[in-house]
């Protein structure tokens, strides 16, 4: 690359990751922070609408993709129990063994046949599904495409490409812990809000890190569910602590949330069948 080209290179993206930097200092420091949080949603919606084309794509072909009518009654009832602006969320099934969620760059939710298998009540999975939900809400994509994309294109530019790699990989593990807890704390308000104990997502955390050994998880890159989150017990204590607090607010259970015209044990047995190794 010529010196004039590496120069122009360097200043353009110099500028991107000033404006990245001031939208995310923005969306932190700004008395209304919506307005802010509205614009770094817009700015990165063409990246995040392709980047979850691109992952649907191969997760279909890949012939992860699966329709199962009791797991998706399941997931029916777990959404209808939220706020109805979250009703419309796009959540697809994968046949995959290792019990995990994922919410993609595009606010599409993917949920893994081994989560049905070893989460053991539908409050359980409301809560997991809360939880992505509250990456959605809070932009947390957006703002991680940003900060890792804007490093590494700045060292990238300058030549540093393992030093890229490197500080992306660092800050990106720093940031989603801090996203977990913010997603975290939105499941808490919405299941109290919906007449769910969160408590059941302490219940429902127990249960994935006893399945994947004390929080490993599968290799599988685009599936890390546990990897870069804050300590299992902190977050199990934030919980249930929650719903102590949330509590003493007033909230209550709703009726029938704990139901479902359904029985888990059934949707357990169809989650395994149809599981694949991974």
């Amino acid at each position: 690359m010529s010196r004039l080209l590496r120069d122009i290179v360097l200043i353009v993206v110099i500028g991107g990751a000033l404006l990245a930097g001031a939208l995310t200092l923005g969306a932190h420091l700004a008395p209304d922070r919506q307005p802010v949080e509205a614009a770094l949603g817009a700015a990165t919606r063409p990246l995040r609408s392709a980047a979850g084309r691109s992952l649907h794509a191969a997760l279909k072909a890949g012939g992860l993709l699966i329709e199962k009518p009791l797991l998706a009654e399941a997931v029916r009832a777990a959404v209808t129990t939220l706020p109805e602006d979250h009703h419309a969320i796009p959540i697809y099934l994968l046949a995959l063994d290792t019990p995990n969620a994922l919410a993609a760059p595009d606010g599409t939710v993917y949920l893994t046949t081994g989560l049905f298998a070893t989460l053991e009540s539908l409050p359980q999975l409301t809560a997991i599904i809360s939880h992505e939900i509250g990456h959605i809400e809070n932009n947390h994509a957006s703002k991680a495409l940003i900060r890792e994309m804007g490093i590494a294109g700045l060292l990238g530019a300058a030549g540093l490409a393992d030093a890229a790699r490197l500080v992306a990989g660092v800050v990106g593990a720093s940031f989603s812990r801090e996203a977990e807890r913010e997603a975290d704390e939105f499941a808490y308000a919405t299941l109290a809000a919906s007449g769910v104990d969160p408590s059941c997502f302490a219940d429902a955390l127990r249960l994935l890190a006893a399945h994947n050994d004390g929080g490993e998880v599968s290799p599988m890159p685009a599936m890390r569910y546990l990897d870069s989150h804050p300590d299992i017990d902190e977050r199990v204590r934030d919980a249930r602590l929650a719903s102590r607090t949330l509590a003493r607010g007033g909230w209550r259970p709703a009726a029938g949330v704990a139901d479902a015209s359904f029985a888990w044990r059934r949707v357990q047995e169809v989650a395994a069948s149809a599981r694949l190794r991974g």
